[in-house]
């Protein structure tokens, strides 16, 4: 699936084309149609067409190497002329520029896990606008992993150049022609506060790897790990919005949890978070954000509980912010039980006690519960009439015949 070709660029791109194809393309658009100035009229020039055929000359990275470039349209016209597919022109193409931003790249632009996760940040601590771009973070190494994969998916000529302010932040500006591309792809244009949000569908229904780096970016940015030794360890996601976009934001969270639920991994309920408003550092001191802005916002979370989900998160997604991947590194490995949701475990014994009797000590090792949760829903089992006591020593415990049970998952 091609996401960005010839055929829906813009028409503020000029387009830069292999030197020999260019000369022969004109030269074979000449003889289709007659001569320069029929040529011309069919393109919507003057009579003299010379300056066109050798196209609009435009130094590259303030060097001696320049590029020459043509209108999009121009293109299209010259395509419709020769009878020459517009897949053959896109394979020549060897450069873009707009709004003086000018870089050699690779066209036309598919989906890729490089591109994913460029998007995936995007949504998170990055900004896309036809004005400025940049991504920003106070971890170095989300920098570097972004940068590599901005020279993947579209260049590896771009200049990146990561710089540290006065606020301990890693801030990166992207080329403006990136940055309309990007748009273009699925990225929020401006700011995300102020907007609905909407995964790309090239992303939602892509592959697993496309989802798992777009939630790896996501992730890296907007997540949280929380791990507590003895207590409830958790991921937990959220985003801040405006409130008239609350209904937006909570569809936006609900097509990331189906994403997650794609890869097999649960995730809770949302619920209302709380914002954290960190004061911003101004030309020469720390600015508090405004109460009037502080009750216009609410913020949407959700969380992922639970050891497969933790196994499966790490395994499948997985951090790149070296922080967030110890705590969840942490949390897998001080886990001596993992926890089923509500019902789930009762339901696993039904299907151990269909085998045969068995004792609690059998259930704790298949099971890999403790004595007093296997006692515990067990109890549980015993009020509703669904299992019985056979035997003293030891005690065995086995399906109630009175009761057909099916089976319980």
């Amino acid at each position: 699936m091609k996401l960005i070709g010839l055929d829906n660029l813009p028409s503020n791109f000029r387009v830069s084309l292999e030197e020999i194809f260019r000369i022969e393309l004109f030269k074979k658009a000449e003889e289709e149609i007659g001569n320069q100035k029929k040529l011309a009229k069919a393109l919507g020039y003057s009579k003299d067409i010379s300056c066109l055929k050798r196209g609009y000359k435009c130094y590259k990275n303030k060097t001696k190497k320049s590029l020459r470039f043509l209108k999009a349209e121009t293109l299209k016209e010259l395509s419709k002329i020769t009878q020459i597919s517009i897949d053959e022109i896109e394979s020549r193409i060897v450069g873009l520029k707009s709004c003086g931003s000018v870089i050699s790249m690779k066209f036309p632009i598919y989906p890729t896990k490089e591109l994913a996760s460029i998007i995936g940040h995007c949504f998170g601590d990055g900004h896309t606008s036809i004005q400025k771009c940049w991504y920003y973070n106070t971890t170095r190494e989300l920098l570097e992993k972004f940068k590599n994969n901005l020279k993947s998916a579209f260049s590896t000529n771009l200049e990146l150049k990561i710089k540290k302010d006065r606020r301990k932040l890693y801030r990166m500006f992207i080329p403006i022609s990136i940055g309309h591309l990007l748009i273009m792809v699925g990225a929020p244009k401006g700011k995300k506060v102020n907007q609905q949000l909407v995964v790309p569908d090239w992303i939602i229904n892509g592959s697993k790897e496309i989802k798992a780096k777009f939630l790896r970016a996501l992730f890296d940015d907007e997540a949280c790990v929380s791990f507590r030794k003895g207590g409830k360890n958790s991921i937990i996601f959220g985003l801040s919005t405006r409130k008239e976009f609350v209904k937006f934001l909570k569809e936006f969270l609900n097509s990331i949890q189906k994403i997650l639920s794609d890869i097999g991994i649960e995730s809770n309920e949302l619920y209302k978070g709380r914002p954290s408003y960190k004061p911003f550092f101004g030309k020469d001191k720390w600015i508090e954000i405004p109460k009037e802005v502080k009750s216009r916002s609410i913020k949407i979370e959700f969380t992922i509980t639970g050891y497969k989900n933790f196994l499966k998160f790490f395994h499948q997604i997985g951090f790149t912010h070296p922080l967030k991947h110890m705590k969840l590194q942490k949390i897998i490995s001080n886990y001596k039980y993992f926890y089923y949701r509500h019902g789930k475990c009762e339901g696993l014994i039904i299907n151990e006690l269909k085998e045969g009797p068995q004792t609690i000590q059998n259930l704790m090792k298949k099971l890999n519960r403790s004595d007093d949760a296997i006692r515990y829903h067990l109890h549980n089992l015993y009020k509703k009439n669904l299992i019985e006591k056979d035997g003293l020593h030891p005690i065995l415990w086995r399906l109630n015949s009175k009761n057909n049970i099916g089976n319980i998952k």
